[in-house]
């Protein structure tokens, strides 16, 4: 029986969408895995304006007493590194969250996701070319567990905003945040 639902986001900053996924493993049965994505990228107000500590503050603040996984995640050209990595930090992560070893992550852990339009890429991973797809293919591809959770999508609350949208016009998207994660942001000076 699967035990964990991961999630893989920038949360920069952390909006409707993602707090959806998330309720989405909780409505599962399962602990949520958050790994923080860019975790190793320079601040810069366009597109990394927001540190680790800030991004789990946000999510904390949305689910203040649920078991929350978190795991930096880290960014690298070569998709072979990334993903080794990844795998790597959630299983250093796991066993010192819930002193349990896990050999084969596929055992336990469910990939949530939404893939969007704007995130269709091409890669190399495993000796294999991605050609405009999304990244959470791989994860099929490696064995994983995966579940796209389908998102609303009505002009009035226009869910398919993403992130870069919200940080571009806080203002004219701040229904796409949680109030406090709003407050939060003008509190930093959003």
């Amino acid at each position: 029986m699967k035990k964990f639902g991961m999630i893989n986001m920038r949360a920069q900053p952390f909006h409707r969408g993602h707090q959806e996924i998330i309720n989405e493993i909780l409505l599962a049965g399962l602990t949520p895995i958050i790994v923080l994505g860019s975790s190793n990228k320079e601040r810069d107000k366009l597109r990394n304006p927001l540190t680790y500590a800030q991004r789990k503050e946000l999510i904390r603040t949305i689910f203040p007493n649920i078991p929350i996984v978190f795991v930096r995640g880290l960014d690298y050209s070569n998709w072979d590194i990334w993903y080794d990595k990844l795998i790597e930090e959630m299983k250093i992560v796991i066993f010192r969250e819930f002193d349990k070893e896990i050999e084969n992550l596929q055992d336990d852990i469910v990939i949530f996701h939404n893939n969007k339009e704007v995130d269709i890429t091409s890669y190399h991973f495993n000796g294999k070319n991605y050609v405009n797809t999304w990244y959470t293919d791989l994860f099929d591809d490696e064995g994983f567990e995966t579940r796209e959770v389908q998102f609303v999508s009505r002009d009035d609350i226009k869910i398919d905003s993403n992130a870069r949208d919200i940080r571009e016009n806080l203002e004219g998207l701040k229904h796409l945040l949680d109030a406090r994660v709003y407050y939060k942001l003008k509190e930093w000076g959003w």
